[in-house]
């Protein structure tokens, strides 16, 4: 099973999942930075790709460790992490992910 997906490729969430509701696909963007647009906060440029069959029961940092080291980034670097709580925009929901608890929204 194929955990990384490019941002162009189909994927049927329905025919993957099924009736699996705690699994989820994770969207990440990277080698970008965050810019102003048109007075709002964006990430600009930069590439995105989804990491599927997460599990919300069992989802931590570990998870974004590891789709980055599969993206070919060093765990020797520094990494930050930030996510949009679910629901939310940019602007008003941007929070740092660096611990398990983090993730617990």
């Amino acid at each position: 099973m194929d955990l990384l997906r490019q941002e162009d490729e189909p994927f049927d969430y329905v025919g993957k999942y099924g009736t699996q509701t705690g699994l989820f696909s994770l969207k990440i963007h990277y080698n970008g930075q965050f810019g102003i647009k048109n007075q709002n906060l964006c990430y600009i440029t930069g590439k995105v790709i989804y990491v599927d069959f997460m599990d919300t029961d069992m989802f931590c940092i570990h998870d974004v460790n590891d789709a980055m080291r599969l993206l070919g980034f060093s765990e020797d670097k520094v990494h930050h992490f930030y996510f949009v709580v679910p629901g939310s925009e940019i602007h008003s929901g941007l929070m740092s992910l660096s611990t398990d608890d983090d993730s617990m929204v």
